[in-house]
C-alpha cells in the first residue's frame, strides 16, 4: 500500500533453521510495501486460455450489440403507433354567391297506388359570384342527392366541361335536367336534392351514382342550395300529409348538411407521433424496461476490462519472504455445535498454511472475537480452552518416538523420507511422493495443477518434480482436491489422498498392516490414574482394509501391555515448541474429521444443537489414524472433548457494570521446520470492549454532560480512552493497546487552545456513587488527537475495526521479538461463526500469490493489466457455500447467483464486493479501516479501496457455511437492502458521490437516444460507445486495465442502488395483471404496429443478457470445479422467485434506511448494529406463566397479565416492521391477485376475447410459477388447496380448475351443454 514507511525485504535462510544468524531483510529498491514475494509469476493454464478467448469474444460481440440495438428498441416503441393522416376540412361560410333552385313538379306516376312528386327542368341560378379562392379554378357546379341526409351520391355529370362552369360572374344559369326528371321524389325513403357550388369540379370528377364523402358539405362547396320531396304514402290512409326531417315546404333546411367548426377526415396515408398515445401505465412499463436494459448494460461492463481469475493459476506461483497472517471469526449467540465445527476448519487451515507450499516465515493469529459480552463469553472461553487442551494433547501424543517408514502400495496417506531422485515423474505416474493415476477424478473432471518452479533449497534436498509436487483433483460432492500436500520440514514432504477420507474404506488404522505409515513407533501410554493402569475400552468400530466391519476387540489396557510414559497435562499459561513432524498425526486426524463432516454434514441437523454435536463427534475418524496405546489416550482426549461441549458450561457473570473492557487471552505456539522458517502460532480469544447503556438512577444521577453509550465521534458525554504512546518499545505493543483500552474518560467539554483542540476528561465509569475524582470533577486535560472512542461502532465492523487493531499491536511486536528491521505485510482473513474453513490447503496458500510482487521488478506475480506498482491488490474473496441447503431453496439462500456468477463477472474487471466473509485483507497500510457508514460494512469496505486498489474473486468454496431459517434470511435480505440504502446515502452527500455523477450522465445520454425523436441523440450514444473503445485500447497500451475507472463506477452505483429494482418488481407482479384483467388494457399494444414493440423487446432487450449470462455460466464452470453439474437455470430462477417478492421487504428498507442515514448524519447514530424485530416466543412464554402462578385477581396477576397484554400488542406492531411477516401477506396477496385477475378477465372484462383471456393467462401463469413456492414456504396451510411441492403441474391443475370455475359461473355454457359435451365427448 501506499505507506512510506513500510519497507520489504527476504529473510535469509541458515541450514539450522534457527532465527539467530539469519540475514536480514534488504529492500527492493524502488518498491517498499511489499515482504511477501513471488518466486514465479502467476501463470493461467492453456485450457483456461482458449476458453477465456472463445468466450469473451462471442460475449463482447453481444454486448456491443446489445448496448447499440437495445435504444432503437424504444424509439420503435415511441413512433410505432401508425395513424391515419388527418386532412382538414375547411368549412366555408356560405357569403360570397347568391343561388335559386327551380324545378317543374309533376304527379309521380311510378308511385302508383300512393301519391307523390317528381321534378323536372332543374334549373339553378347563381348570383353575384366571388371565387373563395381567386388561385383555385373557376367555381363550377355539382348536384347531389341523398334518402337520408347521411349518404350522398352525385346525380350530374355534365356532357362537356364547360358546362359545369358559371359563365358570367354576375349572373349564370344552369340547365341541369333539361325535359328529365330525376325520378320520384318519395316512395319508402327521404329525398333530397343539393346543388353544390365549388372549386373543385366536382361534377366532372365524380361518377353518376358516385358515392360522396359524408356531410358537413361546406367543406367542398362554398354555396348550397337544396330541395326536398314530400315521400309518398298510402292514399288510403286519409292522414294529412307531412314534411319529414329537413325539408321546409320542399325546401332542403342546409342546417342538417353543413357546419362551422373545423374537423379532420383519413386522406389515406398513415403517419407517427413521436409518443403518442402513451398513457401513465404505459411510460412506467417503458421506464421499468429502460432501466433494466440500461442496468444489464452497467452489469455486464465489467467484461469489456479483462478476464477473470483462475484458481489453478496460483499454484503456478511460489512465494517467499515474511507476513503476518490474522484470521478473525465474529461470534455473537451462535451455539456450541456451530463453535465446535469452526474450530475444526479453522485449526485445520492453521497448520496447512503453515506447512504449505509456501517459503515464508511468519506469525499465525488465530481470534476467536467475541462481539457481544455477557452471552456465552465465559462458555465460549471454557470450550476454546477444553479446544486448546485437546489439540496439545493429541500433538503430544505423537511427539515421542520415531515414525516408521513403511511401503506405500494402495492409495492413502503417505509418509516417508525423501532423497534425491533424478529419474523425475509426472502426474498419472507412479513415483514415491504422488498417487497411482492421480489424474483420474473422483467424480468430477481432473486438472492437475502445475508447479513450474519449487524453492532451491527445497528441490536441492528432495525428489519433488515441477509437475508432481502437488495434483489437484476435484472429488464430489464436497471437497476441492483429491491430493494433500504437507511441508514439514526442508527434507521431508506428505502427500494424501483426501478422496479416500470421503468413505468408510479409509476406517482402517494406519498401522493395521495395510501398507499405511504407522504410528505404532510411537510408544504411548495413558497415565489416567497417575498409575498408568486402568482404562478398559471395548469395541471401537473400525474397518478392515478391504471395508469389512470390525472391532479393536475388547482391548484391555494395563500397566505391562506397553512401556510407560507421561504425558504432560494442558496448561493455558504455557508456550509451546514443536517439530512439525511431531504434528502429524494431530494434523491428518483433523483433516480426515473435517473431510467426514464435510461428507456427511448435509445431514446433521444444527437445529438441535445436542443432536449436531453428537453427529460432529461421530465422524471423528480417531481409529484412522491412532493404533494401540496412541488410539486409548486419543480417544480419551476426544471424550473430554466431548464432556466439555455437552456438559455443564460455566455461566456468565453479570457485574452490573456500565462498561467491560477487553478480554484477551492467548496461547503461543512455535512451529519449527528443520531447514525452512519457523512460524509463531497465536490461539487467541478476545472479547472487545462494550458499553452497556445504564439509566441515569442507575449511574448514580452523575453531573452533566451525562454520558453518551452510543456515540460515533468525540463530542460532550462520549466514552474515550487515551490512545498509547506510539513512542512506546513495540515488544508490549498489544499490551500497551489493551492496558489503554481499559482506562476510560468521559469527555466533559471541548476547549481551544494553541496546541489544537483540546478535552477535558473525567475518569469514567466512577469506581462508586461516591467516587471523589468524578465528584469533585478532577478532570485530566487530553489533546482531542489524542482519543479515541471505547465503542464507535457496536456492529461487526466496529469488533473488526478493534482487532485490525489488535492485529497490528501483534504483528509490531512479532517484528520487535523476531530482530527483524523492516516492517511486514499484514493480512486479516475473516470467517464468520457460521462457516467452517473446509479447504485448509487453498484458503491461505492460494490468496497470498495474488498479493504477492516479484522481488527484482516490483510488479504483481499476477498480471492485472495495470503496470503502477500503487495497483496492488487488497482483497481476495471466495464465495460462499452453504451445505444444508437443499433443491427447494425458494428463497435463494444459497445466493448462488451473487457468489458464482455475478462475482466472477466483476472480477473481469478487479473490482468485486467483499461477501463479508470467506474474505482476505491486507491491512498492512495503518490508514485501513473497516467502513462504519451502513449495515454492511463488506460493501462499504469493498466501494472505498476497490478504485484504488484491486480485489480478486477466487472461484472456490473454501468454507461450509449453514444457511439461516426462513425468518432470519428474510431479516438477512432486508438487513442488505437497508445497508445498501444507508450506502446510498453516504454515498451521495460525499465526495464519492463523482461515480453516480458518471453514471448519470451515461443514463442521460442513453435516455435521450431511446426516447428523444431526434436522432441526434442516438448518433450520441453511438459516439459515446466509440469513445469507450478508444479509451480501452488507451488504457491498455499504457498499462492501465482497460475501462476499469468507469467500471468501478457502474460497480459502486449498483452497489448502491439495486434496491430500485426490487421496487420495480411490482410493475409485472401488480400493475400489468390489473391493467390486462381490469381494464382490458394491454400496455403498449394500442395498435397492431405498437404491440409488436413487445416482439422486438424479446429478442432484443430481453434475449441477449440471457445468451450473455450463459456465457457466464461457462466461465464459472470451467473456474469453480464444484459448480460442474450445478443446474445453472435453477440457480438463476431461485433468484427470480426472491425478486418476484421482494417489494415488501425493499420498501420498509428505504424507509428505514433513509431514517437512519439522515440520523447518522445529524445525530450520530452507529448505523453498524441492528437488532431482531420479533418479540421472541420464549419470552411470551416466561410473561404467560408469570400470569399462571400469580393468584387469581391479586395485584401480581393484574401485574402479570397487563405485561403479558403489553407484549402481545408490542408484538402485533412489531409485525408491521417485521420483513418477513410483510413478505408473507405480500407473497400472498401476489398469489390471490393472480388467480383474480384469471377469474375477473375471463368472466368479466375480456369474456369474449380470447386473446385477452390468453394473455391473462400467459402472466398470471408465469407470475404464479414465480410466487407460489415463497407462498407456501411461508404459509404452509395453503397446501391444502394447491399440494406440496407447489410443482408446474400443481400451478396448471390450478388455473385450469380456475378456467372450468369461470366457465360455470360466467354461465356460457348450459347445464344442458355440459351434458351434451360429457355425452359425446367422454363416452
Amino acid at each position: 500500500m501506499a505507506n512510506k514507511e513500510v519497507e520489504m525485504g527476504l529473510m535469509g535462510e541458515e541450514d539450522d533453521g534457527s532465527l539467530e544468524g539469519r540475514a536480514k531483510y534488504q529492500p527492493v529498491s524502488g518498491f517498499s510495501t511489499t515482504s511477501v514475494f513471488a518466486r514465479t509469476p502467476i501463470k493461467s493454464t492453456d485450457g483456461y486460455e482458449i476458453l477465456m478467448f472463445q468466450e469473451r469474444s462471442v460475449f463482447v460481440f453481444i454486448f456491443v450489440l446489445y448496448a447499440l440495438i437495445s435504444p432503437l428498441v424504444f424509439r420503435y416503441g415511441m413512433g410505432s403507433n401508425l395513424k391515419p393522416v388527418q386532412s382538414p376540412k375547411d368549412f366555408k361560410r356560405m357569403t360570397n354567391a347568391t343561388m335559386e333552385i327551380f324545378a317543374d313538379w309533376h304527379d309521380c306516376i311510378t308511385c302508383r297506388d300512393v301519391i307523390g312528386v317528381t321534378l323536372k327542368n332543374i334549373t339553378v341560378t347563381v348570383k353575384n359570384v366571388t371565387s373563395p379562392n381567386p388561385e383555385s379554378n373557376t367555381p363550377s357546379l355539382a348536384l347531389f342527392a341523398s334518402q337520408d341526409l347521411t349518404y350522398w351520391y352525385s346525380i350530374f355529370k355534365p356532357r362537356k366541361f364547360q358546362r359545369a362552369f358559371i359563365d358570367n360572374w354576375s349572373y349564370s344559369k344552369f340547365m341541369a335536367f333539361n325535359n328529365s326528371g330525376v325520378g320520384c321524389l318519395g316512395g319508402v325513403y327521404h329525398n333530397y336534392i343539393l346543388a353544390c357550388m365549388n372549386t373543385l369540379n366536382l361534377a366532372d370528377e365524380l361518377e353518376l351514382g358516385e358515392k360522396i364523402r359524408d356531410p358537413p358539405m361546406n367543406d367542398r362547396c362554398f354555396q348550397m342550395v337544396g330541395l326536398c320531396g314530400i315521400p309518398c304514402v298510402d292514399s288510403t290512409i286519409g292522414e294529412d300529409v307531412k314534411y319529414f326531417k329537413g325539408c321546409d315546404d320542399g325546401v332542403l333546411n342546409l342546417d342538417m348538411i353543413t357546419s362551422n367548426a373545423t374537423e379532420t377526415y383519413d386522406n389515406g396515408e398513415f403517419t407517427s407521433i413521436w409518443g403518442d398515445g402513451i398513457n401513465w401505465v404505459e411510460w412506467i412499463v417503458l421506464a421499468t424496461i429502460f432501466l433494466d436494459c440500461f442496468g444489464n448494460i452497467l452489469r455486464y461492463l465489467p467484461v469489456m476490462s479483462g478476464r477473470p481469475t483462475e484458481l489453478e493459476s496460483a499454484r503456478s506461483c511460489l512465494c517467499e519472504g515474511i507476513s503476518v497472517l490474522g484470521c478473525a471469526s465474529p461470534f455473537v449467540s451462535e451455539d456450541e455445535a456451530i463453535f465446535l465445527r469452526s474450530l475444526i476448519g479453522r485449526t485445520a487451515t492453521v497448520f496447512h498454511t503453515v506447512g504449505g507450499r509456501h517459503n515464508l516465515q511468519g506469525l499465525y493469529f488465530d481470534t476467536i472475537v467475541n462481539e457481544k459480552r455477557l452471552k456465552g463469553e465465559a462458555n465460549r472461553k471454557h470450550l476454546w480452552l477444553s479446544w486448546l487442551e485437546f489439540i496439545t494433547l493429541i500433538a503430544r501424543i505423537g511427539s515421542e518416538g520415531e515414525i516408521e517408514e513403511v511401503e506405500v502400495e494402495d492409495d492413502g496417506f503417505i509418509y516417508e523420507d525423501a532423497h534425491p531422485d533424478e529419474s523425475g515423474g509426472e502426474v498419472g505416474q507412479k513415483n514415491p511422493l504422488t498417487r497411482q493415476n492421480t489424474n483420474a477424478s473422483a467424480g468430477g473432471r481432473a486438472r492437475a495443477g502445475t508447479i513450474n518452479q519449487v524453492p532451491e533449497n527445497l528441490r536441492a534436498n528432495t525428489n519433488i518434480q515441477a509437475a508432481s509436487t502437488m495434483t489437484y483433483l476435484p472429488s464430489k460432492p464436497v471437497s476441492n482436491s483429491g491430493v494433500g500436500t504437507l511441508r514439514v520440514n526442508n527434507d521431508e514432504v506428505v502427500n494424501f489422498d483426501k478422496r479416500m477420507r470421503n468413505s468408510e474404506y479409509h476406517r482402517g488404522s494406519i498401522g493395521g498392516g495395510d501398507g499405511r505409515m504407522s504410528m505404532g513407533g510411537r510408544k504411548s501410554i495413558v497415565n489416567n490414574d497417575g498409575k498408568g493402569g486402568g482404562l478398559r475400552m471395548v469395541n471401537i468400530p473400525r474397518s478392515g482394509p478391504n471395508g469389512e466391519e470390525g472391532n479393536v476387540g475388547n482391548l484391555e489396557w494395563n500397566e505391562d501391555m506397553f512401556e510407560e510414559r507421561e504425558i504432560a497435562p494442558f496448561d493455558q499459561e504455557e508456550d509451546l515448541v514443536f517439530d512439525m513432524a511431531d504434528l502429524l498425526p494431530l494434523i491428518c486426524f483433523l483433516d480426515g474429521w473435517l473431510e467426514a463432516i464435510k461428507d456427511r454434514e448435509w445431514t446433521f441437523n444444527y437445529l438441535k444443537k445436542r443432536e449436531g454435536i453428537e453427529q460432529i463427534f461421530n465422524v471423528a475418524p480417531l481409529e484412522v489414524y491412532f493404533n494401540d496405546a496412541d488410539l486409548l489416550m486419543a480417544h480419551n482426549c476426544l471424550k473430554n472433548l466431548f464432556d466439555a461441549f455437552v456438559g455443564l458450561l460455566p455461566d456468565d457473570e453479570d457485574d452490573k457494570v456500565p462498561m467491560f473492557a477487553e478480554k484477551y487471552d492467548e496461547i503461543n505456539w512455535i512451529v519449527e521446520r528443520r531447514g525452512l522458517p519457523d512460524w509463531t502460532i497465536t490461539w487467541s480469544l478476545f472479547s472487545r470492549a462494550r458499553l452497556r447503556p445504564f439509566t441515569l438512577k442507575a449511574l448514580g444521577n452523575p453531573p452533566k454532560p451525562h454520558p453518551h453509550f452510543e456515540c460515533t465521534r468525540i463530542k460532550p458525554g462520549a466514552i474515550v480512552f487515551k490512545m498509547p504512546d506510539p513512542d512506546l518499545p513495540p515488544h508490549d505493543a498489544p499490551e500497551n493497546f489493551l492496558a489503554a483500552r481499559s482506562y476510560t474518560y468521559i469527555v466533559k467539554e471541548f476547549q481551544r487552545s494553541a496546541e489544537g483542540t483540546e478535552c477535558v476528561c473525567l475518569p469514567w465509569p466512577p469506581l462508586s456513587e461516591d467516587d471523589d475524582a468524578y465528584r469533585e470533577n478532577v478532570a485530566e486535560i487530553i489533546p482531542l488527537a489524542e482519543l479515541g472512542l471505547v465503542e464507535q461502532n457496536r456492529g461487526k465492523a466496529g469488533a473488526l475495526n478493534v482487532y485490525k487493531e489488535l492485529l497490528r499491536t501483534k504483528a509490531s511486536q512479532f517484528v520487535a521479538e523476531q530482530n527483524i528491521y523492516v516492517p511486514v505485510q499484514v493480512f486479516m482473513g475473516i470467517i464468520d461463526a457460521r462457516h467452517m474453513l473446509a479447504e485448509p490447503e487453498i484458503f491461505w496458500n492460494d490468496a497470498l500469490p495474488f498479493f504477492a510482487r516479484d522481488r527484482q521488478s516490483g510488479k504483481s506475480a499476477k498480471d492485472y493489466g495495470e503496470s503502477t506498482t500503487t495497483q496492488q491488490c487488497i482483497m481476495v474473496q471466495y464465495p460462499q457455500f452453504f451445505s444444508n441447503v437443499n433443491r427447494d431453496d425458494f428463497l435463494d439462500n444459497k445466493n448462488s447467483a451473487y457468489y458464482t456468477i455475478w462475482q466472477t463477472l466483476r472480477d473481469c474487471s478487479k473490482c468485486i464486493t467483499s461477501s463479508g466473509t470467506n474474505a482476505i485483507w491486507e491491512i498492512t497500510d495503518p490508514t485501513f479501516t473497516f467502513a462504519t457508514t451502513s449495515r454492511i460494512e463488506d460493501t462499504g469496505t469493498s466501494q472505498n479501496y476497490i478504485p484504488k486498489y484491486i480485489a480478486v474473486h477466487l472461484p472456490c468454496f473454501v468454507a461450509f457455511g449453514i444457511a439461516k431459517q426462513t425468518e432470519d434470511y428474510i431479516e438477512a435480505v432486508y438487513r442488505w437492502s437497508t445497508g445498501a440504502v444507508e450506502l446510498f446515502w453516504a454515498t451521495v452527500t460525499s465526495p464519492a458521490i463523482s461515480h453516480h455523477v458518471l453514471v448519470g450522465i451515461l443514463a442521460f445520454i442513453f435516455l435521450l437516444a431511446c426516447f428523444k425523436s431526434s436522432g441526434f441523440w442516438y448518433a450520441l450514444w453511438v459516439m459515446v460507445f466509440i469513445f469507450g473503445t478508444l479509451q480501452a485500447s488507451s488504457d491498455k497500451a499504457n498499462g492501465r486495465r482497460p475501462l476499469r475507472r468507469p467500471i468501478v463506477s457502474t460497480t459502486i452505483v449498483m452497489n448502491t442502488m439495486y434496491w430500485i429494482s426490487n421496487l420495480l418488481s411490482t410493475i409485472w407482479m401488480v400493475l400489468i395483471p390489473i391493467r390486462i384483467a381490469f381494464y382490458s388494457e394491454v400496455p403498449l399494444s394500442e395498435s397492431l404496429q405498437r404491440s409488436l414493440f413487445w416482439g422486438f423487446a424479446a429478442l432484443i432487450i430481453r434475449t441477449p443478457p440471457a445468451m450473455l449470462t450463459d456465457r457466464l455460466v461457462n466461465m464459472c464452470r470451467f473456474l469453480s470445479l464444484k459448480t460442474d453439474d450445478w443446474n445453472y437455470a435453477m440457480v438463476l430462477w431461485r433468484s427470480s422467485q426472491l425478486y418476484s417478492c421482494s417489494f415488501a421487504y425493499s420498501l420498509l428498507s428505504i424507509i428505514t434506511g433513509t431514517g437512519n442515514a439522515f440520523k447518522a448524519k445529524f445525530r450520530d447514530k452507529d448505523l453498524t448494529m441492528w437488532s431482531s424485530f420479533r418479540v421472541s416466543d420464549a419470552v411470551m412464554k416466561q410473561a404467560w406463566s408469570k400470569v399462571s402462578s400469580a393468584s387469581c385477581c391479586s395485584g401480581a396477576w393484574w401485574g402479570a397479565i397487563g405485561a403479558f397484554i403489553k407484549l402481545k400488542f408490542k408484538k402485533f406492531l412489531a409485525s408491521f416492521t417485521m420483513p418477513d411477516v410483510l413478505t408473507k401477506w405480500y407473497s400472498l396477496f401476489l398469489f390471490l391477485l393472480q388467480v383474480t385477475c384469471i377469474f375477473v378477465s375471463m368472466n368479466l372484462t375480456n369474456a369474449s376475447d380470447t386473446t385477452a383471456i390468453f394473455i391473462t393467462l400467459m402472466v398470471c401463469g408465469l407470475n404464479l410459477l414465480l410466487c407460489i413456492d415463497i407462498t407456501v414456504l411461508l404459509l404452509p396451510s395453503i397446501t391444502l388447496i394447491i399440494g406440496r411441492p407447489a410443482r408446474p403441474e400443481y400451478i396448471f391443475a390450478f388455473l385450469g380448475l380456475t378456467v372450468v370455475v369461470s366457465a360455470l359461473v360466467n354461465g356460457d355454457t348450459t347445464a344442458q351443454e355440459w351434458h351434451e359435451i360429457a355425452k359425446l365427448d367422454l363416452w
